[in-house]
């Protein structure tokens, strides 16, 4: 405590589980916000009427899984912390694990015949497997879990709001606009159509984690870059992960297009079969979702944040009338489509955003930095 605000074990966990118990007491409240409202809620026109007859089941589903999601947010800062504190075997484990742990469990429901909990396999996994990670990093650290009262809570956590405001809805605007595919499908043409693209999708969402994965570690090379004011570095760093991003997408998309429809017979048992022109806008998906996430990493490192949010949420909520639109005229492959010219557009904003901060920082550093004669 002696060294300074931050400095110290001690003052790390308690900044920590101010965190924590600040955004549980928020999500759990607002998941029960949701709950009480929920009769409110015109659910025909949120989920469509595509297929009347799976209608009671997707609105138990779609409310369930917002109950889950609520319930298990707060556990993710544990992910975060054992990246934060460079445990990066651990973290790189987290997204894997909690895919492979999904995938079981869609299986295990699917041959059961359990709809419900089918729907929601994804996010029961995800939560499981956050849980263990944050409990995981705390016994790591020798710390001792604490709720910790508002009061006390607050004071520590108000000088983080802002910036883990702009991260959280940053991470929620791309989170929805990458996972929005099965969704906006089933409001169009029905949770059926839907169905047999999200086995799909789920198999290239597999692949965009993994390829995410690869780039986490640089976040914190970047902020040495950044501290050092040492521009080439940053800019080889850059380079290097978005050759290798490139480059690792193409070849998951190659290989999804040609073993996709074997990986999906095997998962469901059943054969269920896209057109060519689907396939190659999914690895199109693929790529562009792949170097948004290594851009990202960038822009996170640099604080760069707010642009990032405007686009995303600009094009969150540009995406369903545009999707309906495409859909109407080319079935799925026009939802693939509008998702492919959203992540393109995206992108060209962040590889914009991209070239300022790299300018700021050759500003910054000075002529003799840059190798200018002075």
């Amino acid at each position: 405590m002696a060294n300074g605000r931050g400095n110290g074990e001690e003052e790390r966990q308690r900044v920590f589980f101010a965190a924590f118990s600040v955004c549980a007491r928020f999500c759990w409240i607002a998941g029960a916000v949701f709950l009480a409202a929920a009769p409110l809620i015109p659910w025909r026109s949120v989920l469509g009427q595509a297929d009347p007859g799976l209608f009671l089941l997707a609105r138990r589903g779609f409310i369930a899984a917002v109950l889950l999601q609520a319930a298990g947010m707060p556990f993710v800062l544990g992910a975060y912390a054992l990246r934060a504190f460079r445990r990066n075997v651990a973290a790189a484990a987290v997204s894997p694990l909690a895919t492979a742990t999904s995938l079981c469990l869609a299986v295990a429901f699917l041959r059961a015949g359990w709809r419900l909990p089918l729907l929601l396999a994804p996010f029961a996994a995800w939560n499981l497997v956050f849980l263990a990670s944050f409990f995981m990093f705390i016994r790591s650290r020798g710390w001792r879990w604490r709720f910790v009262p508002l009061g006390e809570a607050w004071p520590l956590f108000r000088p983080l709001l802002a910036d883990s405001l702009s991260f959280s809805l940053l991470g929620l605007c791309l989170g929805f606009l990458l996972s929005s595919v099965t969704f906006l499908t089933s409001r169009r043409l029905g949770y059926v159509s839907a169905g047999g693209l999200d086995v799909y999708v789920k198999i290239y969402l597999t692949a965009l984690t993994g390829l995410n994965e690869l780039v986490q570690p640089l976040w914190p090379e970047y902020l040495r870059c950044l501290a050092a004011d040492d521009r080439a570095c940053l800019r080889r760093r850059l380079r290097s992960s978005l050759a290798v991003t490139a480059g690792l997408a193409a070849l998951a998309a190659g290989a999804g297009a040609l073993a996709s429809p074997l990986l999906v017979r095997a998962i469901s048992g059943r054969a269920i079969a896209l057109p060519p022109g689907a396939l190659a806008l999914l690895g199109g998906w693929l790529l562009l979702a792949a170097l948004v996430q290594a851009l990202q990493m960038f822009l996170n490192a640099c604080n760069s944040t707010r642009v990032q949010l405007a686009v995303a949420a600009l094009l969150l909520l540009a995406l369903p009338p545009a999707s309906a639109r495409l859909m109407a005229a080319w079935g799925r492959n026009g939802m693939l489509g509008a998702m492919v010219l959203s992540l393109g557009l995206l992108l060209g904003v962040m590889a914009w955003r991209t070239r300022v901060e790299l300018g700021r920082l050759a500003a910054r550093a000075g002529p003799a930095r840059v190798g200018a004669l002075p």
